[in-house]
């Protein structure tokens, strides 16, 4: 299950929670909406990825604004990397060049 967390502004009443409610649950794979009225937010919980996307054009349809996602939960097993950032197992090396860093090398003797 993915879970994603939204600040929206403009909201003030139960009829404003009702709208919100019901343009997101419209969206594919959505399972759950909670609105916090108060608090300025949007919980969705869905059986797949959440469209950022999705969501906003879901909510200014509703006639309110995503000032921002403030939390998202990734399903179990899938990883998440930042946009620009590569995992460790990509093209670029994490390994220091031999004969560099900060530790000195020890020193061979001849026999």
């Amino acid at each position: 299950m993915t879970v994603a967390a939204f600040a929206v502004s403009g909201m003030s009443c139960g009829h404003c929670a009702s709208a919100v409610t019901e343009e997101v649950s419209q969206l594919a794979g959505i399972q759950q909406v909670d609105v916090d009225v108060a608090g300025g937010s949007v919980r969705i919980s869905a059986n797949g990825p959440i469209d950022e996307g999705d969501v906003r054009a879901a909510i200014e349809e509703a006639g309110y604004e995503v000032v921002g996602l403030t939390r998202r939960i990734r399903p179990p097993g899938r990883r998440i990397t930042p946009p620009g950032n590569r995992s460790r197992t990509g093209s670029r090396s994490t390994k220091r060049p031999s004969g560099s860093g900060d530790r000195p090398q020890p020193s061979r003797s001849e026999s």
